[in-house]
């Protein structure tokens, strides 16, 4: 219970500094891009240059993206039968059926409820190794006509979640921890102890 509070608490603050318009009005902006391209990649390294890559990597992974999998085509058929979107709309909606938010929520109920944050790093790298590419892909063939290898190789490069993943896969096979904690302090907010 102390970690559904302690998350309870954080979205109670955030909402009031929202509300009052604490930091002005680019504040959400600012915010929201520094998760996105600083701390949250920098987490993701932290978490998973800590963990052995074996349990990090757990054969659970299958079950979710199997799972996100056959919930993607439960909307198309749905789309199919009911809603009748154009293609793009339909890639959009199959995606928000397919990602997890485990990122925003799942992060930290990971983190303070299950007391191991490393449990939503495979679905992260999932979403962001798979789902996004392929999304992305689909999103150009059917909105400007073609698609380019070149394109979807650079994909992965506009996505920190997924270069701060590896960068921290590849710390945990490090032999040494100074290298880590080196690298960590570079991130500014990596070395959650």
């Amino acid at each position: 219970m102390q970690g559904f509070c302690v998350i309870g608490i954080v979205i109670a603050v955030g909402y009031v500094a929202a509300r009052m318009r604490i930091g002005g009005p680019s504040a959400q902006m600012v915010l929201n891009r520094f998760s996105f391209f600083v701390s949250s990649p920098c987490l993701m390294f932290a978490i998973l240059s800590k963990e052995p890559i074996f349990d990090i990597f757990h054969p659970s992974i299958i079950v979710a993206f199997f799972s996100a999998v056959l919930v993607g085509v439960v909307f198309l058929v749905l789309n199919r039968m009911f809603f009748h979107l154009n293609a793009p709309d339909a890639t959009i909606g199959a995606l928000n059926s397919l990602y997890l938010n485990s990122n925003n929520i799942g992060l930290p109920i990971a983190t303070y409820i299950l007391g191991n944050p490393a449990l939503v790093a495979p679905i992260l790298v999932m979403q962001q190794a798979i789902f996004t590419p392929v999304g992305l892909t689909v999103l150009d063939v059917t909105t400007k006509g073609k698609v380019s290898i070149k394109e979807i190789a650079k994909q992965p490069l506009h996505q920190p979640l997924l270069i701060g993943s590896p960068l921290g896969g590849v710390g945990c096979a490090s032999p040494s921890a100074a290298a880590y904690r080196l690298a960590a302090g570079h991130c500014g907010l990596c070395d959650f102890r």
